[in-house]
């Protein structure tokens, strides 16, 4: 997860850079490792999908 295409595979709002249609939800999208326990921000990043879905769904693009 970045934002910069050269460097990450998705985009912050979990969008595939190349599959304007896949968004990817899960841990792997953390640039790193976390040592602790993520289930937090991963709460956090699927509640801002569900929000980057809804916006998607009604206006296909690259958010």
């Amino acid at each position: 997860m970045g934002s910069d295409p050269g460097t990450s595979v998705v985009s912050p709002h979990l969008q595939h850079w190349d599959a304007e249609n896949l968004f990817v939800v899960g841990a792997s999208v953390y640039p790193f490792n976390a040592g602790y326990n993520p289930t937090g921000p991963l709460g956090a990043l699927a509640l801002r999908l569900g929000d980057d879905l809804n916006d998607y769904v009604a206006r296909p693009r690259h958010l």
